[in-house]
């Protein structure tokens, strides 16, 4: 076995001539080797879920030289933190001079979680020569839709609680200014009183002051394009290994990084060498349990996420082989686990094929599970009126779903939504047993008939498997805020990409709220009635063999 030096603190500088710090895993053989870093605003300092992911000492022993690194302004380095502005060129100047160490075979990969992730599809738009591959696990293509916002909607769980989390070493920089600020958000996120613009109170400004411009800024989509993935996929070189979970926050994110490399990558190799898997588990880990659902035993040999790297990048470094080629021979570009079967599947792309089935909304006052709410798939002869109230003060609680959690009570993942259910504030509508198994894999969409007595109004949706007991289990939940109208519009809402099988017997069901927190912002514009109108009101599911 290779021994292993561990060297900590080496100084890395960056393009302005800040200074940062990372620790170096190197094999003690005095050879050149490839190089694996990963880029963390959260201390290089390793975690269970480095090694869980990696693990730089396998990977050493492996033969790579493995570099973790403080981001400008975190623990060790020197500088100050804007989320993402510096990551593109600090993530390139930081590949550069890992390329030119004398340990280093001139030639560098990236890995690591959430905003690891970002740090190494930032750079890659950068297109440093020296950058061969990357493996941007459970990461967005967008820090306005897709990290901070959903549907024009503030996630305000997953925003003030990572800015809780960023804001401790911004504190413990200033001497602990504004800790009781951060530890108040941290373990209130579904504080009523709280101020969603302002949080952290008269610390905002000087602990966390790029939370108050992302507020300002919601609307200003050319600000947030300035620093998006998405809009500078053609610029990419290099393939890229995406891994997220049905329940990861940025679920989305890292399927639309997937699809836009393969379409839009720079050359044929990087296009052909995307890889997209798709497992069981919420942000930050792919488990064989989560919430109230045990998965089985298929899903823990197949999260094997150290296993799944070294692959990847052993293919593209060529260790241990003749040839560093990007064909992958017969490998399938998607591996995914199916919910229902809890079994795994590949497929040639994202979406595969599907038809599209249509449950047109119907029945009389659906306003519960008490209530008469159907699924139907032939539209209703007669339009109705479903009415429910939102009412700001009393919000309807989130349960489960994609959640980034590990602060306060709240839990991600699937879980019985009948609690849910039982408020007359959330319409129920619900199908009949079904004759055989249901496969749906894609884009689940919502388009509804709508009115409120505000000018502005939420509609959160959910997607529900309701099993023959009775307990119904939370699939997908997407939202969409109204633009400032009067009477009657269309409304699209994005429930989620799915990949489940609702089984012969089970049930499908569509939640309707005008409140999903403290996951989501509440609307203030209230309390406001709100109508979901039939006739032509639908939920659209891809169906596939």
């Amino acid at each position: 076995m290779t021994n292993v030096r561990f060297m900590p603190d080496i100084e890395i500088p960056l393009g302005d001539g800040m200074v940062t710090k990372a620790d170096l895993y190197l094999p003690d053989d005095g050879a050149a080797h490839p190089v694996l870093l990963a880029r963390t605003p959260y201390s290089k300092v390793l975690t269970v879920k480095e090694l869980d992911l990696l693990n730089p000492l396998r990977a050493a022993r492996r033969g790579y030289a493995v570099v973790l690194q403080d981001c400008r302004g975190r623990f060790t380095s020197d500088g100050d933190f804007t989320p993402f502005r510096d990551e593109g060129r600090d993530g390139a100047a930081t590949v550069a001079w890992c390329a030119a160490q004398s340990w280093s075979d001139g030639r560098v990969g990236m890995w690591g979680m959430s905003y690891y992730g970002a740090t190494q599809l930032l750079a890659a738009v950068e297109a440093p020569t020296a950058l061969v591959a990357i493996a941007p696990v459970m990461t967005p293509s967008r820090y306005d839709e897709g990290w901070f916002f959903e549907g024009g909607v503030l996630r305000q769980e997953l925003a003030q609680s990572w800015m809780a989390i960023v804001a401790a070493e911004t504190s413990r920089r200033q001497a602990g200014r504004g800790m009781p600020s951060i530890m108040a958000v941290a373990r209130g996120v579904d504080s009523l009183e709280r101020d969603a613009a302002r949080p952290f109170g008269l610390d905002q400004d000087e602990i966390v002051p790029f939370y108050s411009e992302l507020i300002a800024r919601r609307d200003d989509k050319p600000w947030w394009d300035s620093f998006a993935v998405d809009t500078r996929f053609d610029r990419v070189t290099v393939p890229a290994l995406h891994v997220t979970s049905w329940y990861d926050i940025f679920l989305e994110g890292a399927i639309e990084n997937f699809v836009g490399l393969r379409e839009r990558a720079e050359n044929v190799g990087a296009r052909r060498g995307q890889r997209l898997v798709i497992g069981p588990g919420g942000h930050g880990l792919l488990a064989g349990f989560l919430g109230e659902q045990d998965y089985g035993p298929a899903a823990l040999g197949a999260i094997d996420m150290p296993t799944r790297h070294y692959r990847f990048f052993d293919r593209h470094f060529a260790v241990g082989r003749q040839s560093d080629s990007f064909d992958d021979g017969d490998d399938m570009p998607v591996s995914l686990f199916l919910l229902g079967t809890n079994e795994w599947r590949t497929l040639p792309a994202w979406p595969p094929p599907a038809d599209v089935l249509a449950f047109f909304l119907a029945g009389e006052e659906p306003n519960s599970i008490r209530g008469y709410g159907k699924l139907s798939r032939t539209a209703p002869a007669f339009g109705f009126e479903h009415r429910f109230l939102h009412d700001p003060s009393r919000p309807v609680a989130t349960r489960g779903g994609a959640l980034l959690g590990g602060l306060g009570a709240l839990r991600p993942g699937p879980y019985d939504q009948r609690p849910v259910e039982a408020r007359d504030d959330v319409l129920v509508y619900t199908s009949e047993p079904l004759d055989r198994d249901l496969t749906v894999i894609g884009m689940v969409r919502a388009e509804l008939e709508a009115a409120s007595t505000a000018s502005s109004f939420d509609l959160c949706v959910k997607l529900v498997d309701v099993e023959p007991s009775g307990r119904a289990i939370n699939i997908a939940d997407g939202v969409q805020r109204s633009a400032q109208v009067r009477g009657r519009c269309t409304i699209e809402v994005r429930i989620g990409s799915v990949g489940v099988v609702f089984r012969a017997g089970h049930r499908v069901r569509i939640e309707v709220a005008g409140s999903n927190f403290p996951r989501l912002e509440r609307n203030l514009d209230g309390p406001a009635v709100q109508f979901i109108i039939t006739g032509c009101s639908r939920v659209l599911l891809p169906v596939s063999a």
